[in-house]
């Protein structure tokens, strides 16, 4: 097709590097992605087990692309923030998690920076987890344990949350899957009124 558009669709689900996390006991970062997965997959259980922020970061080359363009997220557990070369496009908490690109990102390599955020249930299977191998988390007042009566931010054992009803995630429960899933697509279409944004 003429005028700079894609024919239909890039596919752009390979090489991200996860730059950073957030929350408690991160895995270590930069993480190369080769193609998306799903962090609930993973053979790190920091990662499989991981509940907070993580940084994703791509460069694509727009320099062919002059027509108008959306970054279609595909899948996402469960939120997601986007910027493009340091512009701030909005946060996607439901599908379809799609974004339209600005006309000044079109014509030249740029940095698309994805921001996923998940939930706890994977921190508190791990935790549960840690508890039936047998990691030690003394008991205080109430049957509180000690590290959350003393404001601690761990046990210092490998657990790392807890709650005063803990008849929810347990150590026999399948993590849920978690992180950029994709595929993540660049779509050549005029997407003004497909697009979700909140500033």
């Amino acid at each position: 097709q003429g005028g700079g558009a894609l024919p239909t669709e890039e596919d752009l689900s390979f090489d991200w590097t996860v730059v950073s996390f957030t929350g408690k006991n991160p895995p270590s970062a930069p993480l190369v992605f080769p193609k998306l997965v799903g962090w609930n997959t993973s053979s790190d259980e920091k990662l499989k087990y991981f509940a907070g922020r993580a940084m994703y970061e791509k460069q694509i080359d727009l320099g062919p692309v002059k027509a108008p363009c959306e970054l279609d997220l595909g899948d996402v557990r469960e939120l997601a923030n986007v910027w493009v070369d340091g512009q701030f496009l909005g946060c996607l908490w439901e599908a379809p998690y799609r974004v339209a690109l600005p006309v000044s990102a079109l014509g030249k390599v740029v940095t698309l920076r994805v921001e996923v955020v998940n939930t706890w249930p994977n921190r508190l299977i791990g935790d549960a987890i840690a508890r039936k191998r047998g990691a030690a988390e003394p008991k205080g007042k109430y049957g509180v344990p000690q590290w959350v009566l003393d404001d601690k931010p761990d046990s210092g054992t490998g657990i790392y949350t807890w709650m005063n009803w803990m008849k929810g995630w347990t150590a026999d429960d399948e993590p849920r899957p978690a992180g950029l899933l994709g595929p993540v697509r660049l779509l050549a279409r005029d997407c003004a009124v497909s697009c979700v944004r909140w500033d």
